[in-house]
């Protein structure tokens, strides 16, 4: 099913997709009671914004080997990550700007 909405001159596209139960399932990346928000995926490399250290830093999780690691560690945040292929971007208020960051 797909349905498509004009809202404030933007077009937001819907796709709605029937997952089969088998697929779906929930992965907790780590044990830290922390909050963890902002998930994005591609292929098999997930990335968060994480705040276990104290700031909103981005961490990384790769299904196929099950590491963990963190992306950045700048005392400053860095928020709302977006990836593809082996590029991750996200926001980032070093030096008292937001700015748009990026790592291959």
């Amino acid at each position: 099913m797909y349905d498509s909405t004009l809202s404030f001159g933007f077009l937001i596209a819907l796709t709605l997709v029937t997952v089969p139960a088998e697929y779906l399932f929930e992965l907790q990346t780590t044990k830290d009671p922390s909050s963890e928000n902002s998930p994005a995926v591609y292929g098999t490399i997930i990335v968060w914004t994480d705040y276990r250290h104290g700031n909103a830093d981005m961490n990384g999780y790769n299904l196929d080997t099950g590491e963990e690691l963190q992306i950045t560690t700048n005392p400053e945040d860095q928020y709302s990550p977006a990836i593809y292929g082996y590029v991750v971007v996200w926001e980032d208020e070093r030096n008292r700007v937001d700015w748009i960051q990026a790592m291959t």
